[in-house]
Protein backbone atom coordinates (compact mmCIF):
# COMPACT_ATOMS: atom_id res chain seq x y z
CA UNK A 1 0.00 0.00 0.00
CA UNK A 2 2.68 2.51 0.98
CA UNK A 3 4.77 1.53 -2.04
CA UNK A 4 1.89 2.22 -4.44
CA UNK A 5 1.28 5.69 -3.02
CA UNK A 6 5.05 6.26 -2.98
CA UNK A 7 5.14 5.40 -6.72
CA UNK A 8 2.41 7.96 -7.49
CA UNK A 9 4.33 10.59 -5.57
CA UNK A 10 7.68 9.71 -7.11
CA UNK A 11 6.42 10.51 -10.59
CA UNK A 12 4.10 13.28 -9.43
CA UNK A 13 0.98 11.55 -10.74
CA UNK A 14 -2.10 13.59 -9.87
CA UNK A 15 -0.31 15.98 -7.56
CA UNK A 16 -2.36 18.80 -6.06
CA UNK A 17 -1.52 22.34 -7.15
CA UNK A 18 0.05 23.04 -3.72
CA UNK A 19 2.22 19.92 -3.87
CA UNK A 20 5.94 19.90 -3.23
CA UNK A 21 6.76 19.01 -6.83
CA UNK A 22 4.83 22.02 -8.10
CA UNK A 23 7.52 24.15 -6.45
CA UNK A 24 9.85 25.28 -9.24
CA UNK A 25 12.81 25.42 -6.84
CA UNK A 26 13.22 21.64 -6.73
CA UNK A 27 14.30 19.02 -9.22
CA UNK A 28 11.53 16.48 -8.64
CA UNK A 29 10.20 14.46 -11.54
CA UNK A 30 6.67 15.42 -12.50
CA UNK A 31 4.58 13.28 -14.82
CA UNK A 32 2.87 15.46 -17.40
CA UNK A 33 -0.79 14.88 -18.11
CA UNK A 34 -3.39 16.21 -20.49
CA UNK A 35 -6.09 15.43 -17.90
CA UNK A 36 -4.51 16.97 -14.81
CA UNK A 37 -7.75 17.73 -12.96
CA UNK A 38 -9.10 14.23 -13.58
CA UNK A 39 -5.79 12.77 -12.37
CA UNK A 40 -5.93 14.93 -9.24
CA UNK A 41 -9.46 13.80 -8.48
CA UNK A 42 -8.47 10.17 -9.01
CA UNK A 43 -5.48 10.47 -6.68
CA UNK A 44 -7.54 12.34 -4.06
CA UNK A 45 -10.15 9.54 -4.04
CA UNK A 46 -7.41 6.91 -3.99
CA UNK A 47 -5.67 8.56 -1.03
CA UNK A 48 -8.96 8.66 0.88
CA UNK A 49 -9.37 4.91 0.37
CA UNK A 50 -5.72 4.24 1.22
CA UNK A 51 -5.93 6.36 4.38
CA UNK A 52 -9.04 4.55 5.61
CA UNK A 53 -7.56 1.16 4.81
CA UNK A 54 -4.17 2.01 6.32
CA UNK A 55 -5.74 3.05 9.64
CA UNK A 56 -6.79 -0.53 10.31
CA UNK A 57 -3.33 -1.81 9.43
CA UNK A 58 -1.01 0.78 11.01
CA UNK A 59 0.23 -1.58 13.75
CA UNK A 60 1.52 -3.90 11.00
CA UNK A 61 3.36 -1.18 9.07
CA UNK A 62 7.13 -1.22 9.32
CA UNK A 63 8.85 2.10 10.06
CA UNK A 64 9.98 2.58 6.46
CA UNK A 65 6.44 1.95 5.22
CA UNK A 66 5.06 4.61 7.55
CA UNK A 67 7.75 7.00 6.36
CA UNK A 68 7.02 6.25 2.68
CA UNK A 69 3.29 6.75 3.19
CA UNK A 70 3.81 10.04 5.05
CA UNK A 71 6.26 11.35 2.47
CA UNK A 72 4.06 10.38 -0.47
CA UNK A 73 0.92 12.02 0.88
CA UNK A 74 2.82 15.21 1.62
CA UNK A 75 4.60 15.23 -1.71
CA UNK A 76 1.29 14.84 -3.51
CA UNK A 77 -0.06 17.77 -1.50
CA UNK A 78 -3.31 16.28 -0.26
CA UNK A 79 -4.91 16.81 3.11
CA UNK A 80 -8.31 16.58 4.65
CA UNK A 81 -10.09 14.97 7.56
CA UNK A 82 -9.25 11.38 6.60
CA UNK A 83 -5.59 12.24 6.00
CA UNK A 84 -5.47 14.09 9.33
CA UNK A 85 -6.87 11.03 11.09
CA UNK A 86 -4.26 8.87 9.36
CA UNK A 87 -1.43 11.14 10.50
CA UNK A 88 -2.84 11.09 14.04
CA UNK A 89 -2.73 7.30 13.82
CA UNK A 90 0.84 7.37 12.53
CA UNK A 91 1.75 9.60 15.47
CA UNK A 92 0.16 7.12 17.87
CA UNK A 93 2.21 4.31 16.31
CA UNK A 94 5.36 6.37 16.78
CA UNK A 95 4.53 6.78 20.47
CA UNK A 96 3.60 3.13 20.98
CA UNK A 97 6.58 1.69 19.13
CA UNK A 98 9.19 4.47 19.50
CA UNK A 99 11.84 1.91 20.50
CA UNK A 100 11.34 0.17 17.14
CA UNK A 101 11.93 3.31 15.05
CA UNK A 102 15.41 4.61 14.36
CA UNK A 103 15.72 8.29 15.34
CA UNK A 104 16.25 9.29 11.70
CA UNK A 105 12.95 7.65 10.64
CA UNK A 106 11.09 9.28 13.56
CA UNK A 107 12.44 12.69 12.54
CA UNK A 108 11.41 12.20 8.91
CA UNK A 109 7.87 11.16 9.79
CA UNK A 110 7.52 14.07 12.19
CA UNK A 111 8.88 16.44 9.54
CA UNK A 112 6.29 15.24 7.02
CA UNK A 113 3.57 15.60 9.64
CA UNK A 114 4.66 19.17 10.29
CA UNK A 115 4.74 19.88 6.55
CA UNK A 116 1.21 18.56 6.18
CA UNK A 117 0.09 20.79 9.05
CA UNK A 118 1.61 23.80 7.25
CA UNK A 119 -0.50 23.03 4.18
CA UNK A 120 -3.58 23.77 6.30
CA UNK A 121 -2.39 27.24 7.28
Amino acid sequence: MSNSVWAFATVGFGAASNAVQMNTNNDYVSLQSDKLEEDRMLVARTLEVVAKSAMERLPRFRPQELNNLSWAICRLGYHGETIDILFDGIGQELRKRHFYFKPQVRKRILAWSKFLLCLHL
